[in-house]
């Protein structure tokens, strides 16, 4: 077997049993012992939104690179392989870097009991922070408010068009998700929003998540 498929058998045997995890203060102890590579990353464009959160990362990506960027991009999920997650300039991450990624971040993440989007998370993190890049774009894995990536204070907060999804977590209609998914609005940080269904629209100027960090 390769070393690629050794480290996501280990990854998934790691988290099998640890589901969704909706919570910050998980992802602070481990960061800090690989030594806060969040806080290491170039200017961040961070996204949101339940329709179109990939393909608004792609446009972005695709005009920063047209500018001669270098730029990394973090999404979710991905379609064959754990190494798209993590890209550059459009490449993703080779199968030996995402082996050793994985393994640096495990030495850490495996005590602390992190999930699997926690621990990939993580991995982007510090890759991104080694890494020579100009600008990161990050995509949410689910809300926004306490999602694994929001740690980051990025330059640009953007909201795709936001619907009913994961209400069994992030809340009943749209009000309770919008919410949550606005969460990435900080402040004096510029936020873009696509046109919003009028529930959404409503609240999110009440919408900036004050970083407790």
């Amino acid at each position: 077997m390769s070393t690629y498929l050794n480290a996501i058998a280990a990854l998934q045997q790691a988290v099998i049993r640890r589901g969704i995890h909706y919570s910050l203060d998980r992802m602070i102890a481990p960061l800090t012992s690989l030594g806060s590579p969040h806080l290491a990353l170039p200017p961040v464009i961070h996204i949101a939104g339940t329709n179109g959160k990939g393909s608004t990362t792609t446009f972005i990506a695709a005009a920063l690179q047209a500018a001669g960027l270098r730029v990394g991009t973090y999404t979710s999920p991905h379609l064959l392989s754990y190494c798209e997650r993590i890209a550059i300039n459009g490449t993703s991450i080779s199968e030996l870097d995402f082996s050793q990624y994985l393994h640096r971040v495990m030495g850490v993440a495996t005590a602390e009991q992190s999930s699997e989007f926690e621990i990939l998370t993580m991995m982007a993190f510090l890759y991104f922070s080694e890494t020579p890049l100009d600008v990161v774009i990050l995509e949410t894995g689910l809300g926004g408010r306490l999602d694994a990536t929001n740690i980051v204070t990025p330059v640009i907060s953007v909201l795709t068009p936001i619907g009913l999804d994961h209400q069994d977590i992030l809340g009943p209609d749209l009000r309770s998700i919008a919410i949550e998914k606005a969460g990435i609005i900080k402040p004096g940080v510029p936020a873009f929003s696509a046109r919003q269904h009028p529930d959404v629209a409503a609240v999110l100027p009440e919408c900036i998540w004050i970083d407790p960090w």
